[in-house]
């Protein structure tokens, strides 16, 4: 419904690790459609988890299973702490992006 307040973000969704390819491809579809039906509201955090940057803001080192699960989209090991949930790490950066994200649209202070 794009009748959401102007102040709503819209998380993207990401895939647990080892995903079935067809969940992966679903869940890649769903996150562009909701990018193009809620523009700048929409929160990419697929590419986000997805992104060669994060092992670098994260500090992590990462594995080849890391770069496997990237590739295909699903969540990469190293930034999880089990298949479906992120580790705390990955979850404090997340938090700090999206608040990030709300600073920029001035939404706080």
């Amino acid at each position: 419904n794009k009748n959401i307040t102007s102040r709503t973000i819209v998380m993207g969704h990401f895939t647990a690790v080892n995903s079935n390819d067809n969940l992966s491809l679903n869940t890649r579809a769903l996150n562009e459609a909701l990018k193009l039906y809620y523009s700048s509201n929409f929160f990419d955090l697929n590419y986000l988890l997805n992104s060669k940057e994060i092992w670098q803001n994260l500090q992590i080192v990462p594995t080849v299973s890391d770069y496997e699960a990237q590739a295909k989209g699903d969540l990469a090991i190293s930034l999880s702490s089990d298949p479906i949930h992120l580790n705390h790490k990955t979850n404090h950066f997340i938090t700090d992006q999206i608040y990030k994200t709300i600073k920029e649209k001035k939404w706080v202070n």
